[in-house]
């Protein structure tokens, strides 16, 4: 690789860091949420809903987005050139159908995806249910042999019932996401995904009580992924990640109809992972189609987070800091510039907290080539 493309690399790394050294120079400090908006001796019943669901919510969106990308590169890197995670499916499926004899791959690709999150939690101080929707639009270029990047946008909404306070709260936001791939061998590469997210809320509670706010998101995911060559065992493929995620949310403070002050929330994430999954090719079994079955294990560990607290005579919140995830999912590939993904995913573990999502996702990968 020349010098020249490593200097870019770290160049940009650089300016990653200080875009997240800026935006978030409080971003590691602990913060306490619910138990009343501006009194830790209210009950949560009393308060606005963004106030005591809102570490929930940057959890799921944060992690279901990062994952969309990620999944997104591991299923896409061997189409253009980088080995992540699936890459060797993507590889063998050419290879068969010699799609790339001939001719170099298609450095440049648009992607799209769709996700429909189900969220509830069951604790009674706190007690909400909702959906959370995410649409994302994706384009990305491969820079050489070992580097792809790309940049990602993202809606999200979501809408809620805050049982606990007789309300509802509604989240939009708009993310742009860049994104880079990095392959070290053919079995070894990491990734790295960055992103900033700006919204609104509008919230009721009680009697018609309402108030309107805004948040600010920064997030940042690296992941160091291996993955076997289907010639280990025919067909079977085996891969692990292992990452860590850190984001941090700023809500702005607002004044809600009847008068009352709220102040302005921040709320950290600090998260590591590890996944693995494993799936079986299915070789030109509809006119040149590529299917691959798999599932996937994924286990969450929190090491910063905000912590919900309750006012006095409540039950306490559990505060989980683990999550498991189980997944089911079939990729698909048509030739070497078609492919997709659809999956299902539940989570586990947190003993208040469940949540499900399904997503599909549809890629095509286009011109210039490279030899």
């Amino acid at each position: 690789m020349r010098f020249t493309t490593y200097a870019r690399v770290w160049m940009y790394a650089g300016l990653a860091w200080a875009f997240f050294a800026a935006a978030a120079p409080d971003a590691w400090s602990q913060v306490n949420v619910g138990g009343g908006g501006n009194s830790s001796s209210e009950q949560t019943g009393n308060q606005p809903g963004s106030t005591v669901i809102d570490p929930q919510l940057l959890r799921t969106s944060v992690t279901g987005f990062t994952g969309f990308v990620s999944r997104q590169l591991a299923r896409n890197g061997g189409n253009l050139g980088g080995a992540i995670l699936t890459a060797d499916l993507a590889q063998g499926a050419r290879d068969q159908r010699g799609a790339a004899a001939g001719g170099g791959l298609d450095r440049a690709a648009g992607w799209v995806n769709f996700s429909d999150t189900d969220i509830e939690e069951d604790v009674p101080a706190t007690l909400y249910e909702g959906d959370l929707r995410n649409y994302l639009l994706g384009v990305d270029y491969q820079l050489d042999d070992r580097i792809l990047a790309g940049l990602a946008f993202g809606l999200e909404r979501g809408e809620i019932d805050t049982r606990f306070n007789g309300g509802t709260v509604t989240t939009r936001g708009v993310t742009v996401s860049p994104y880079a791939s990095y392959r070290l061998d053919e079995r070894w590469s990491f990734d790295a995904i960055l992103g900033h997210t700006r919204g609104d809320i509008d919230q009721v509670r009680g009697a018609g009580i309402r108030s309107e706010t805004d948040f600010r998101r920064w997030f940042a995911q690296a992941n160091a992924n291996y993955v076997t060559g289907l010639d280990v065992v025919d067909n079977l493929l085996l891969a692990g990640q292992a990452g860590y995620t850190y984001a941090f949310e700023k809500i702005d403070g607002f004044t809600e109809s009847n008068g009352n002050l709220v102040a302005a929330n921040r709320n950290p994430l600090g998260q590591v992972q590890l996944g693995a999954r494993a799936g079986y090719s299915l070789f030109d079994i509809a006119d040149g189609w590529v299917f691959h079955p798999y599932g996937g294990l994924r286990y969450l560990h929190e090491i910063q987070s905000s912590r919900v607290s309750v006012g006095p005579g409540q039950a306490e919140h559990p505060n989980d800091n683990d999550e498991v995830q189980v997944s089911l999912g079939l990729d698909f590939f048509s030739g070497s510039k078609l492919s997709g993904n659809i999956e299902f995913l539940r989570s586990f573990a947190r003993s208040k907290f469940e949540s499900s999502v399904i997503s599909v996702n549809l890629r095509w990968a286009f011109g210039p080539s490279g030899e």
